[in-house]
């Protein structure tokens, strides 16, 4: 019996699901992320996420709270970076109009200013005095590269539209050169004089940026242009009228840089390991205006967020499995120290682990979350009884939904156990309602610098989570934290370079057999599955160990050394791999699925997006190909208009439906009625 033979019926029933999960949001927002705040706390603004049909893209708009009030705005600005400067909001976006446009736009959402920029923005620094006048945005935009290869260029979105319509389009030759990429651009905003100008860096990158003063930004910059600069970025101060860039700090130990910040005459900015551009969790680098360096270590294991407003200078950061934010205070002649405002299994921010934003009276703005929270706009102020806080929702986005998506009675489970090698390692179990031991799927995260947290169907990098409607289905689903994630600390992160699907995979299995002893899970009906790194894991686990029962591998990687040659991140493995790519028998070649494919039996089913730049869909068709031919049961699914994982309707439902039937498949579930 085919494994699809029952797709039309499972697709109807992921379908229903997600009818009564989204159904009741469908039209209004339903997520925000990015939240930004104004330093009189008055207004937070962010990305709002809106689905009108479960048959196509949610859109963005922006999203402004009043929190006083307890109500919110949408405006149909089509962000994708956006900040306040004073008591004005400055949105990167397309206007509606297709371009891209910068608007600057009050509390109320009225338009003060519109303007084109040279491209997409993807980061925004907004400034004002201290009066709160005299606003200005920075805005750093992404540029087309029209000269150098790219497995996704943007003509191939154009040419994919153009034939899913059905209208013609020609295909001229593309000629690729060895000319250098052009860095992103840099345009200043002045929203009282209503003009832009772009400030020349040279051929320097610049990545993120916020002001010290009306003349001055400290920015995370690279020498190198291009998405794999930032691994080798720095800090450096830049001084806008003439484009002068001075070198404030180099990180130590090959770490990367975020969060640049300037506050009271020091600048300072997060730095840690990590294989994603902006997912930073690590210490806190203080330099004074001497040069002078101080390496601050708050009381949580890695900062993963700054923010600051006023006098006040704030941090969020992961301790273990719990969230944690609170104050810094910058010594003067003194080490400096830290305070925690609020910690807590539930947490804040999306995608690049936990964030906020602070306003000049200390109180914390944020998104918070758990497995049974929706999502809601809360601010969290220090209560006068001690070591107490007020968390006080101001904008409350649950809907009906949420209710049936957590219908079958789920249970979220913090788990910890002993790797072979002694370390502790911990994560999250979903269960079903019920007695185990249940059918099990192992998620692997991605990075591997990351951390699978407690949030709202344990998602994350938006990708749609699916983990209540296989609990509902009857699987139970395990999120490790194998060394390399985040919240542990440096040394724990560092476990994993050079080390890649090496004694992280001893994690993750123990972790399976600890469930096993536990009575939770049927050790003989495990699967596992992971995006990006974590497709890496999958695939690895595939072909080179015979305890997964089936694997689904999405957007992995499978062959390091055309991994390095067809990414747009070669300096990704560089800092990972930690080999030569040229060494015939080295790591790249011995940590490859692709070169341990011979006698693998897991059933695989792969996917990728073919806009994906980072891990090019050749590499799942690689190890399609290597398992069909010898005979290993195999599917590939690519999604035209998918990149680095699969994210947003309809693909979601499609990809959902056919894990859905691998599962049930190979782990011999019975179908649902």
């Amino acid at each position: 019996m085919s494994v699809f033979a029952d797709i039309a019926a499972t697709q109807n029933y992921v379908d229903n699901w997600l009818a009564a999960a989204e159904g009741p949001a469908l039209g209004v927002v339903s997520m925000i992320t990015g939240l930004q705040v104004s330093s009189d706390g008055a207004h937070s603004a962010g990305v709002g996420r809106v689905i009108d049909s479960l048959d196509q893209r949610s859109t963005a708009v922006v999203t402004i709270v009043n929190t006083s009030q307890r109500t919110s705005r949408n405006l149909a600005l089509r962000p994708t970076a956006l900040a306040w400067a004073g008591t004005v909001l400055g949105v990167g976006g397309t206007g509606g109009q297709g371009a891209p446009t910068f608007t600057v736009v009050d509390p109320a959402g009225a338009t003060l200013l519109s303007t084109a920029l040279p491209g997409p923005a993807q980061h925004v620094a907004g400034y004002a005095d201290q009066a709160g006048e005299g606003a200005r945005f920075a805005v750093v935009c992404s540029r087309e590269q029209p000269s150098n290869f790219d497995v996704a260029p943007p003509v191939a979105a154009r040419v994919l539209g153009q034939a899913a319509t059905g209208t013609s389009a020609s295909h001229p030759p593309q000629v690729y050169t060895d000319e250098p990429q052009a860095p992103r651009t840099l345009t200043v905003v002045d929203a009282g004089t209503g003009t832009s100008r772009q400030v020349d860096l040279g051929n320097r990158e610049v990545w993120s940026v916020s002001w010290i003063d009306a003349d001055h930004l400290v920015a995370i910059v690279s020498d190198q242009a291009g998405e794999t600069g930032w691994y080798t970025a720095y800090l450096g101060r830049i001084h806008l009228p003439t484009g002068q860039v001075s070198t404030a700090y180099r990180p130590v130990q090959e770490s990367q840089l975020a969060y640049p910040l300037a506050h009271a005459g020091r600048l300072l900015v997060i730095e840690g390991i990590a294989s994603d551009r902006n997912v930073v969790a690590g210490d806190v680098i203080v330099i004074d205006g001497d040069g002078t360096v101080e390496r601050l270590h708050p009381a949580v294991a890695d900062v993963t967020a700054l923010s600051s407003a006023g006098d006040v200078l704030g941090y969020l950061g992961l301790r273990g499995l719990s969230t944690v934010a609170g104050r810094i205070h910058l010594g003067d002649g003194a080490a400096s120290t830290s305070s925690v405002l609020w910690q807590s299994t539930e947490t804040m921010g999306a995608n690049l682990g936990p964030s906020g934003a602070f306003d000049e009276r200390g109180r914390l703005h944020g998104v918070c979350e758990s497995f049974t929270r929706y999502p809601q706009v809360v601010v969290v102020t220090e209560s006068a009884a001690p070591g107490r806080v007020e968390v006080d929702t101001v904008l409350d986005l649950r809907h009906p939904g949420a209710d049936a998506y957590l219908a079958a009675n789920p249970r979220l489970h913090e788990v910890s156990w002993t790797a072979p090698d002694g370390l502790r390692i911990e994560g999250l179990l979903v269960t079903p309602a019920g007695e185990g031991p249940f059918p099990l799927l192992v998620n692997v995260h991605g990075g591997p610098v990351s951390a699978w947290r407690n949030r709202w169907g344990v998602a994350n990098f938006d990708r749609y989570p699916y983990v209540t409607l296989l609990a509902a289905r009857g699987y139970a689903s395990f999120y490790p934290n194998p060394r390399g994630s985040q919240g542990r600390g440096q040394d724990f992160i560092n476990r994993v370079r050079g080390d890649m699907v090496g004694a992280d995979v001893d994690d993750i299995i123990s972790g399976v057999d600890h469930l096993a002893r536990q009575g939770l899970v049927d050790p003989t009906r495990v699967a596992v599955t992971g995006n990006s790194y974590g497709g890496m894991m999958a695939a690895w686990l595939a072909v080179s160990s015979d305890r997964f029962a089936a694997a689904i591998p999405t957007s992995p990687s499978v062959d390091m050394v055309s991994q390095h040659y067809c990414s747009d991140i070669p300096d990704f493995d560089r800092l990972f791999v930690r080999d030569d790519v040229h060494a015939v028998d080295g790591e790249y070649r011995s940590r490859s699925a692709i070169h341990h494919v011979a006698g693998a039996t897991t059933p695989t089913l792969l996917t990728a997006g073919l806009l994906d730049k980072t891990t090019p869909p050749e590499q799942a068709i690689l190890l399609h190909q290597a398992l069909r031919e010898q005979g290993t049961p195999t599917a590939l699914v690519l999604y035209p208009s998918q990149g680095h994982g699969i994210k947003d309707f309809p693909d979601t439902a499609h990809f959902v439906a056919h894990l859905l039937c691998w599962l049930d498949h190979y782990l011999a579930v019975p179908a649902q009625p």
